[in-house]
C-alpha cells in the first residue's frame, strides 16, 4: 500500500548473499542505478525460467551464474517508502522485471524486504513470507 514502508535486511542479504526464490529482494535498477525497485526471485543462477509465461510461444532461459530472475511488485522505492506506482500483486502485464531487464547482477542487489511497516494501521511490523512452495510432482 503506497505510503508504507519495507524493513531491508542489507548485511546479511547484500549482493545476493542467502537469497531464495520467492524472496523480496530491493535491486538498484539496471538501467537508473538512481532507482530501488523491490521484486520477487523467481530464479537463481543455474535455473531455467520461462522468459515470458503470458506469452503463448513460451522462451525459456539458463539463468547465468552470478545473477537472479525477478518478477512482479513493481515498487519504486524512495528513502525505503513504497510509492504510489506500487502494485498491489505481482501484475506480469504491468511489471517492469526481467522479461525487460534481463537476468539482473547479484552485484545490483541491496537487501532483503524482511518486514512491512504500515503508518495506516499502527502496528507492529508485518513479517514477509516467503509464498513461494515446492511443488510436488
Amino acid at each position: 500500500m503506497a505510503g508504507d514502508m519495507l524493513v531491508i535486511n542489507k548485511w546479511h542479504y547484500m549482493y545476493g548473499r542467502n537469497i531464495r526464490i520467492g524472496d523480496i529482494i530491493v535491486v538498484k535498477s539496471p538501467d537508473d542505478p538512481g532507482v530501488r525497485m523491490a521484486k520477487t526471485v523467481i530464479g537463481m543462477g543455474g535455473d531455467l525460467v520461462c522468459m515470458d509465461p503470458s506469452r503463448n510461444m513460451r522462451e525459456y532461459l539458463r539463468v547465468p551464474p552470478g545473477h537472479v530472475w525477478v518478477t512482479g511488485m513493481e515498487c519504486f522505492l524512495l528513502f525505503g517508502t513504497v510509492s504510489d506506482e506500487c502494485l498491489t500483486g505481482n501484475n506480469l502485464s504491468n511489471s517492469w522485471d526481467s522479461r525487460q531487464m534481463g537476468p539482473i547482477p547479484l552485484a545490483l542487489v541491496l537487501g532483503k524486504a524482511t518486514h512491512k511497516l504500515s503508518f495506516v494501521k499502527l502496528q507492529w511490523p508485518e513479517p514477509i513470507q516467503n509464498a513461494l512452495h515446492l511443488v510436488d510432482d
